[in-house]
């Protein structure tokens, strides 16, 4: 049998989006991420070890971590154009110091979730999101598909995605997140957000 007309494409898929900025200098946000941590004894959340700040919201270019993150959303291609009007947005720091990591979790409450990497020493941790139907389809995704079709259409159970300086990820606050396990010997530096459209 010789089948005509095949064609596979995605159904309702979950838009994650990065843009990455050129030439990125990273100086003045590690010296501020560093000094917001001298004034706050952090919090826990997912974070198992390193540092986590307190949230904060983000209305105003007023410092260096708000500035960018202002600078960047208001960047990302294919959103409305006056889609940060009607936007509550608040972050929060995050250092990550050698031997910690973050646990899988989502962000409920909000629709969008992102991450701007300040800081990422070689081998200090990948960002991974878990398949939102892996429940209900892991015998396809493990025993059904070739690898090279999951590959293809980002249909795995898990998909890793290697963080890069001066790039922010933004995605669906219900898609499920991890962040690897630190094992340089540096610390990695993330500025993190969730943003509620009003």
């Amino acid at each position: 049998m010789n089948p005509l007309n095949y064609e596979s494409f995605s159904l309702f898929p979950s838009i994650v989006q990065a843009l990455e900025i050129e030439h990125f200098d990273n100086r003045e946000l590690v010296k501020a991420a560093y000094e917001l941590k001298d004034r706050d004894e952090g919090v826990r959340k997912s974070n198992k070890g390193g540092w986590h700040s307190k949230t904060f919201q983000v209305s105003q270019r007023d410092t260096p971590i708000n500035q960018i993150l202002i600078d960047m959303i208001g960047s990302f291609p294919n959103m409305k154009k006056d889609w940060k009007r009607d936007l509550y947005l608040h972050a929060w720091v995050n250092i990550n110091s050698p031997g910690s990591f973050n646990v899988i979790h989502l962000h409920p409450g909000c629709q969008l979730s992102g991450v701007f990497w300040v800081k990422y020493p070689p081998n200090s941790g990948d960002i991974s999101f878990r398949n939102p139907q892996e429940f209900v389809y892991h015998r396809l995704l493990t025993r059904g598909y070739e690898d090279e079709f999951k590959e293809q259409t980002k249909n795995k159970s898990y998909y890793r995605i290697r963080p890069q300086e001066g790039t922010m990820l933004m995605f669906p606050s219900s898609l499920e997140h991890g962040v690897d396990e630190n094992k340089s010997t540096e610390d990695r530096i993330s500025i993190s957000f969730n943003i509620k459209i009003m």
